[in-house]
């Protein structure tokens, strides 16, 4: 599980790799690509949040880049990935946004969208995250497809009975 979300981690910073090097002239004359990630560092999730933090921290170290990580704690609140998007794009004028949970992101998608920033969430299921604007991306498969693929699954294995935690 956890090799798994490394790899997750290490894919969402090539994305982010991807898009800085497809932006503007004009954007390309900073010598650093800032990437805000608003994640939950306190409360009952605060694992999946230090494990999104640590996992961008190893991508970035291992490809050796010009990245500029400023993190911010959603405490799994909306109202507090607002301020949090917010204060980053004031602050810190990310170029790429990346956060988690859907009780914090969708809140957040008319912010990047006002910033005409990317914004690449992950762990969230929310069906209509990736029709609200043309910058976000998601790294987490939708809920409307979640039990088609169990369903799938079980067909394929010949299974009776299953169930899901």
């Amino acid at each position: 599980m956890k090799k798994n979300f490394l790899v997750l981690i290490t894919l969402i910073a090539l994305i982010v790799i991807a898009f800085y090097f497809n932006k503007d002239d004009s954007s390309k004359e900073k010598d650093n690509l800032s990437v805000g990630v608003i994640a939950p560092l306190t409360g009952p999730v605060s694992a999946a949040g230090e494990d999104l933090v640590d996992g961008m921290m190893l991508a970035k170290d291992k490809l050796n880049s010009s990245v500029v990580l400023y993190v911010e704690d959603s405490k799994s609140v909306g109202a507090e990935g607002v301020t949090a998007a917010e204060k980053l794009f004031n602050t810190h004028k990310i170029d790429i946004l990346v956060s988690m949970q859907s009780a914090v992101v969708i809140p957040v998608v008319s912010i990047a969208d006002r910033y005409n920033t990317p914004f690449i969430a992950t762990a969230i299921s929310k069906n209509e995250f990736t029709n609200m604007s043309q910058y976000t991306f998601r790294l987490f498969t939708p809920a409307s497809l979640d039990a088609g693929m169990m369903a799938n699954l079980a067909n394929k294995l010949n299974m009776q009975n299953m169930a899901a935690i």
